[in-house]
């Protein structure tokens, strides 16, 4: 009965946490920039520019070759990546297990 009122208690702190930042955006909104689309609305319509003319022709364009050096980096980083996901995924497993032994712990008192 015990882990029904904590549930309870979580959802209800959840709600209001879910209320308090929803006034916060609305009036945040509704008071700030009023005037945004005016000034960001017609930054696209005066651009004098064509996608096709400014297209180069496939022929003429450089492309850039990726030397291996490169590709081993690219690599070793993917693996330092792997390793960091690794860890915290270890840290938020162990959190978790700390985290139930202290609501079994609160539980019992």
């Amino acid at each position: 009965m015990s882990n029904n009122k904590w549930f309870k208690k979580l959802l209800g702190l959840l709600a209001v946490g879910a209320a308090v930042g929803g006034a916060i955006a609305y009036f945040s909104r509704k008071s700030g920039n009023d005037d945004f689309e005016d000034e960001c609305g017609n930054d696209f319509e005066d651009a004098d520019f064509d996608l096709d003319e400014d297209l180069k022709d496939p022929s003429d364009r450089e492309y850039v070759s990726i030397s291996p050096d490169v590709k081993e980096s690219v690599q070793d980083m993917a693996e330092e990546v792997k390793d960091a996901a690794k860890n915290v995924a270890e840290e938020a497993e162990d959190a978790a297990k700390d985290l139930a032994e202290e609501a079994k712990d609160a539980v019992k008192d």
